[in-house]
């Protein structure tokens, strides 16, 4: 999930596409699922597009 500030707009909307194109599925507006491991990847996105301090990795499980 993130809350990416309105200033970074543009790194918010490119990061957003890479979460599509990682193959994430949208949950709410800025909550999104995976479901594989797939922190180092988003560890990546973050430094790369400068967003630290504005995403947060949850790992879940699923009750059945």
């Amino acid at each position: 999930m993130f809350d990416i500030p309105e200033r970074k707009k543009l790194a918010r909307e490119v990061f957003r596409g890479k979460l599509v194109q990682l193959g994430f599925k949208k949950i709410q507006y800025s909550v999104w699922r995976h479901q594989y491991p797939c922190q180092r990847e988003i560890e990546f996105l973050v430094h790369l597009y400068g967003i630290a301090g504005y995403v947060d990795v949850v790992e879940g499980k699923k009750i059945s």
